[in-house]
């Protein structure tokens, strides 16, 4: 199911050595909009937690390399309100 129609909050957290295929929505997300993942393969590597900061600290998120509630909220946004 797409973000924007899921609450963010349903969605799981995901950090570096996560896979599957929340980790390849999180990397088609990055990567429509510039940052780059390394490629969309469902495996969150550092080159994908280096992505997720760089997009936290964009947009005044706490640069964890965590994919949250709030990251997930901000790229969900983003897609709607690009």
């Amino acid at each position: 199911m797409p973000v924007e129609t899921q609450d963010a909050a349903e969605l799981p957290v995901i950090r570096i050595g996560s896979e599957g295929g929340a980790v390849t929505l999180l990397q088609e997300l990055l990567e429509s909009q510039s940052y780059r993942t390394g490629g969309v393969d469902g495996k969150f590597g550092s080159k994908t937690e280096q992505a997720v900061k760089r997009y936290q600290t964009t947009f005044g998120l706490v640069a964890d390399g965590i994919v949250g509630a709030k990251t997930w909220a901000k790229l969900g946004d983003r897609l709607i309100n690009p």
